[in-house]
């Protein structure tokens, strides 16, 4: 038997930053004699989406019948997001001297092992990625967010006869490592969607992408004379 007034707000930023995490943080509502505050959404992934705006909805009690308007709507929203994404290449990786690393932005990426097996019933590239960032560059999460979907791994080599590019292939499965730095990912490459796996011999590239850092943000938000329908 409640009587509720929603009112929804389109969030948008720049398709550069890359938002993981969008949430009402908190809002207050003032009508007439009357002011009502909105609680604490949880927080809603848009990684998946990919997308660069989101609506956020406040629900309240609805004011009276007779009022007309709101007088005014302001809180804040917090976000949870990417600024910049990194790209590191790691060429022969099957014929390099040591593991290879590289550095930017403070990010250190090393290739820890690789491992390639030529069995014709299961043929499959296994390759672990250490990935350390400066201190205080990825920002606290809760136990059920994750930065990590935004990281990108892929082997390139050759050229595609069909496509005239290089062969891609994305890894079939990935598994965390224990480690005392940074986070590490062992990830195993398998045929699949009728790309194969690079041959014997082929120059193999591995490339990652990772965030530069996640921060969390918070953005106040204020507006007047909402007209009621």
């Amino acid at each position: 038997q409640a009587h509720l007034c929603r009112v929804t707000l389109d969030a948008a930023w720049e398709p550069r930053f890359k938002a993981l995490y969008v949430n009402l943080d908190q809002a207050t509502a003032v009508f007439g004699k009357r002011s009502e505050s909105v609680e604490q959404e949880s927080a809603t992934p848009v990684f998946e989406s990919g997308a660069s705006a989101t609506e956020i909805e406040l629900r309240m009690n609805a004011p009276g019948r007779t009022t007309a308007k709101i007088d005014s709507v302001q809180g804040t929203i917090h976000v949870i997001g990417v600024p910049k994404m990194l790209e590191f290449a790691f060429p022969k990786l099957l014929k390099g001297a040591g593991p290879p690393l590289e550095v930017q932005e403070g990010v250190k990426v090393r290739v820890t092992e690789v491992n390639w097996t030529s069995s014709k019933a299961n043929p499959r590239w296994t390759v672990d990625v250490l990935a350390e960032y400066p201190e205080g560059a990825i920002a606290p999460l809760e136990s059920f967010q994750s930065w990590t979907h935004y990281n990108r791994v892929w082997l390139t080599w050759g050229i595609d006869p069909q496509t005239k590019k290089p062969y891609e292939l994305e890894p079939s499965g990935r598994k965390p490592l224990d480690t005392r730095v940074g986070t590490k990912t062992r990830y195993q490459f398998t045929p699949r969607e009728g790309t194969p796996v690079p041959p014997a011999g082929a120059e193999v590239t591995l490339r990652y992408r990772t965030p530069n850092r996640v921060v969390r943000i918070t953005v106040p938000f204020a507006f007047q004379d909402l007209p009621l329908p």
